[in-house]
């Protein structure tokens, strides 16, 4: 192991490799070095013709992550699961500028440990029925420029879908401390994500790994705080702090007492309404999955007993504590336990999810959502495809409609359309239960027979309801009125 500069780094990178950036979206994203590669490729042309294989593309919205990759020339293709944070990058794919798909998460998450085991790809039910399937888009971005790699296979009289491996040249990962020996603690860092597999899957690749810390010790490291062993490390970059933030929204791991929230009197309602899923028992082990967006403020807002009756966790590898949300979503506050990403994906798509907590962007007459690609936005599937295809209950959570900043009644953003902009997922292809909606104004099941309007809150009628969607609805014979728990929407 060498400790390097970040230019001396990127140096061992040659244009045309295969890269496996560390991170999931706001966390634990090596700055330092994506900062170093775009500096060198700004004023030298190298490196170039990189190829991008992640499952939660890091980025703030705001250039940080692998933005700072999206430059002409600099990339030529990406394999991804969540792009909502690297904007630029996903215009390119958007574009045509490079070729770009869109593949499950937590596939691409255990992507990583099957390249390492020298494995052909991934085979799983994941994805089927969704715009991820090759009958349908394949997952690209760009049909018209772009070949689908995933592919429908017949195993034993049922179809699963075949992600192939990919080669991993370059592995850029962030670790918390290193000693001189290379190995790597992630003591402090958010998660774990997929460090251990991403290096394992370049190792066995040939390839290299580079590793950004907070600082090198001189000791050698705990066994028991060993993430990642020296001998898969080729180089460690220390950041002495710069550039090595918890999170994209909290440089350091904030205490409870320390989080601002949004106080929106629609997402309280819909925030308040939510809890009346989570029922205090005794069983310990049920376990939630919160999603980004409002489903991941519902955490902060249960009470002792309801966290004492459930097991709260989050995709990149986060098993209880206080989720943050934002651009700290994929932390914790007092976390009990913190697991490789792909883990706890396993976990999840054996089905051992209870109830996930979901947003969506918008479900048409069958019950059918988009999370993935809507108007001219493209964040991707993230873990909701894995999750949504296991779960026992789904409660999807978000506005009825989506309003422009001082506009509360556009109906040309209804959520809630008769055609959608992709599938990402189908309620005929699920094992759940029981499926909801919650919105500010009002609640729907979704059955055999699609969407229906079960819940009203006071002061509104369903000709309130149908006014706001483009879709059309059932309406329960029991239809109920909920108490507005918050001011009028």
């Amino acid at each position: 192991m060498e400790s390097v500069t970040p230019s001396q780094a990127i140096s061992m990178i040659p244009s045309g490799a295969a890269i496996a950036p560390g991170g999931f979206g706001s966390c634990g994203h090596p700055d330092l070095l994506t900062k170093a590669i775009e500096e060198s490729f700004l004023k030298h042309g190298k490196p170039r013709s990189l190829k991008l294989l992640f499952a939660s593309g890091a980025g703030d919205n705001n250039g940080r992550g692998l933005d700072r990759l999206a430059h002409s020339g600099l990339i030529e293709s990406a394999v991804g699961g969540y792009w909502n944070l690297c904007p630029k990058l996903s215009a390119m794919g958007e574009s045509g500028e490079i070729s770009a798909h869109n593949w499950p998460q937590g596939v691409v998450s255990k992507l990583f440990t099957t390249i390492a085991e020298g494995g052909p790809g991934v085979i799983t039910k994941v994805g089927l029925n969704t715009f991820v399937d090759p009958r349908f888009e394949g997952g690209v971005f760009d049909l018209n420029k772009t070949k689908p790699l995933v592919e429908v296979i017949g195993l034993k009289g049922k179809e699963y879908l075949f992600y192939p491996s990919q080669k991993v040249d370059v592995a850029l990962i962030r670790g918390t401390v290193s000693d001189r020996f290379g190995n790597i603690s992630m003591r402090s860092e958010a998660s774990k994500m997929d460090a251990l597999a991403q290096a394992q899957a370049a190792r066995n690749s040939n390839g290299i790994v580079l590793v950004q810390v907070e600082a090198i010790q001189h000791g050698k490291i705990n066994i028991h705080e060993v993430d990642i062993p020296g001998h898969l490390v080729d180089a460690v970059v220390t950041s002495k702090g710069v550039d090595h933030p918890f999170t994209y929204g909290h440089e350091g791991c904030p205490e409870v007492e320390d989080i601002e929230y949004k106080e929106d009197l629609g997402r309280i309602r819909i925030v308040n309404r939510t809890l009346e899923e989570l029922p205090v028992g005794p069983y310990q082990k049920r376990v939630i999955n919160f999603g980004i967006g409002i489903p991941a403020e519902i955490g902060r807002s249960m009470s002792e007993d309801q966290r004492a009756s459930y097991t709260l966790t989050i995709e990149s590898g986060v098993v209880g504590g206080s989720p943050l949300f934002g651009n700290s979503f994929g932390a914790s506050i007092n976390p009990d336990a913190i697991i490789d990403q792909a883990q706890l994906f396993t976990f999840y798509d054996g089905g051992g999810i209870d109830k996930a907590f979901l947003g969506f962007a918008q479900i048409d007459a069958k019950g059918r959502v988009n999370v993935s690609r809507f108007q001219d936005r493209r964040p991707g599937a993230g873990g909701f495809i894995n999750i949504t295809a296991s779960a026992k209950e789904i409660i999807f959570c978000g506005t009825l409609v989506a309003t422009p900043s001082g506009c509360r009644n556009a109906n040309s953003l209804a959520k809630i359309v008769e055609h959608l902009d992709q599938v990402t997922f189908d309620p005929s292809y699920s094992n759940a239960s029981k499926i909801k909606i919650i919105t500010d104004r009002a609640v729907f099941e979704i059955d055999s027979n699609g969407l229906i309007l079960t819940e009203i809150f006071e002061g509104l009628k369903p000709t309130d309801i149908r006014k706001l969607t483009d879709a059309d609805f059932e309406i329960s014979s029991e239809l109920s009125v909920m108490n507005a728990y918050a001011g009028s929407i």
